[in-house]
């Protein structure tokens, strides 16, 4: 979704560049347009370094954490978790995306935003410390009201950061914002397992965010020599407000059914059991996550500038797919095939009930990992409406769904979320796919490689447990198994596709993005 950009003109003078200091500097975008490929190159590799090294650091306080705290202690915090990050949406507004998105964006402006974003961050702060008493009756929980008051407080700092982060991302300084990703989730991880080991239980769940944004705020601050100064008049701000509104129209119903089957888990079976069925979720999406958010950033721009030539979008998109769709798949396909050995790795011997939640959930999870397929096709083509009915269908149909699998106990959860999510993204794919120049047979056909892989190789594995590796230990046998199951795999996809025009495709793409 792009903004309108009806925004001021920027100074064209070029002399006007000798008096400007760093912080009007790091608003103009022009000079990037130099070097914008190797900008866009050495930025991917930076995120890509800096994803991988935040999955790293969230997988590894993962395996320390389950082993020290009990479920019931992330179950505390997952109940309110759900809560307090779907009013955080309203913390931001999408106003931080509008500054990233805007071409010309002037200091008054961003100073606007800026304490906007203030304002709405110390709002729903108040808003979620009033609210706790609420939050613990509705659990039945008394301990959740701290738990709750504890979560409001990086609802501020994060929104005193969100225009220093979105000027970085404007600008470009990739390794700036990796700084101010990772060191923080390395500080607020150290500080949680400390405390962990200390005995403070979930209180080292709630340190960990706190930490964590404080961090970043600091840092973004350091890092980003742009300082609030006279503000713009509001109506200066009429599209970016506009921009942020309907984004954040968008997110609150897209979250808040992503999150009600924690809520209606927490509030009919309590904490032990959200806590196993909200570790299941968070672990299987996250390797999702951090694929999916280095591409998103490459696939979209290229999508954008091919909407006039139909027949090239089409083959980029396709090709762009069955990229994302090997990796993405390949991954929850490892973890679905050999659970009960993942689990008993990861997390240990304490949590090995999330092996049928793991199992039940891997359907959608599976379908998750090409989830921004049909939104590439609604944002690069300008059709961001279509999203909006999408949710306003699919949303009391996942809902309802939750409240029927919640009679059956949290597996029934898994299995409700798993069908009515896949049967709601064929829906999205076909609404997407309508008037576009993808259809969504040839969507689903770019999927195929990867889905012939997982049966292959997760076949295989099923089998290798059953005979070679029955006896020994976790570790090594799901090591071996990942050996045979990631060989199978790529060999099926690879028999499937034609590896060197999806090669080829990309560093054309590239070059495009380079020359522009």
């Amino acid at each position: 979704m792009q903004p309108e950009q009806h925004n001021q003109p920027a100074d064209n003078n070029p002399d006007s560049a000798a008096d400007t200091g760093p912080a009007d500097e790091m608003l103009c975008t022009e000079h990037l347009l130099g070097d914008l490929r190797g900008r866009a190159v050495r930025g991917g590799g930076v995120m890509l370094v800096s994803q991988g090294v935040k999955f790293a650091v969230k997988i590894g306080s993962t395996m320390v954490l389950a082993r020290i705290l009990v479920p019931a202690d992330f179950g505390l915090v997952a109940m309110v978790v759900a809560i307090a990050n779907f009013v955080m949406i309203f913390k931001d507004a999408g106003l931080s995306t509008a500054t990233v998105q805007s071409p010309r964006i002037t200091r008054e402006q961003v100073t606007t935003l800026f304490w906007l974003n203030a304002g709405l961050s110390l709002a729903v702060m108040a808003v979620l410390m009033a609210a706790s008493p609420l939050v613990a009756r509705l659990y039945g929980e008394p301990r959740l009201m701290l738990i709750t008051i504890g979560f409001a407080v990086p609802v501020l700092l994060g929104g005193l950061a969100s225009q220093h982060r979105a000027i970085l991302q404007r600008n470009m300084r990739f390794i700036a914002l990796a700084v101010t990703e990772v060191v923080p989730i390395v500080i607020g991880v150290t500080v949680a397992i400390v405390m962990a080991i200390r005995g403070y239980g979930y209180w080292a769940l709630v340190a960990m965010p706190i930490t964590t944004e404080a961090s970043a705020t600091i840092l973004c601050w350091a890092m980003c020599p742009w300082q609030p100064g006279a503000h713009a008049p509001l109506r200066e701000c009429k599209k970016l407000l506009g921009f942020g509104g309907n984004l954040t129209g968008f997110s609150v119903l897209n979250y808040f059914t992503r999150n009600m089957d924690n809520i209606v888990i927490g509030a009919t079976l309590g904490p032990g059991l959200l806590g196993l069925y909200a570790k299941s979720y968070d672990l299987l999406l996250m390797p999702i996550r951090q694929i999916n958010t280095p591409l998103n950033g490459v696939v979209l721009p290229a999508l954008s500038r091919l909407q006039d030539e139909p027949e090239r979008f089409c083959r980029f998109f396709l090709k762009a797919i069955s990229l994302i769709s090997f990796a993405t798949i390949g991954i929850v396909g490892i973890v679905v095939a050999d659970t009960r050995n993942f689990v008993l790795v990861v997390l240990g011997d304490q949590w090995i009930e999330t092996v049928e939640i793991f199992r039940w959930l891997g359907p959608a999870a599976v379908l998750g990992g090409i989830n921004i397929a049909p939104g590439w096709l609604c944002t690069a083509l300008g059709r961001t409406s279509i999203q909006l009915r999408w949710s306003l269908i699919s949303s009391p149909v996942m809902i309802t769904a939750f409240f029927v699998g919640v009679q059956f106990g949290v597996i029934g959860v898994a299995i409700a979320f798993s069908a009515s999510w896949s049967a709601m993204f064929i829906l999205l794919v076909f609404m997407a796919c309508k008037g576009s120049p993808v259809s969504a047979g040839s969507l689903f056909g770019a999927i195929v490689p990867a889905l012939a892989g997982l049966v292959v190789g997760g076949g295989l594995v099923v089998w290798s447990g059953m005979t070679l590796t029955s006896g020994l230990s976790p570790l090594v046998a799901f090591l071996i198994h990942s050996v045979i199951y990631s060989v199978a795999y790529t060999g099926v996809w690879a028999s499937l596709v034609d590896v060197r025009s999806l090669i080829k495709t990309f560093r054309d793409a590239a070059k495009k993005k380079g020359a522009a």
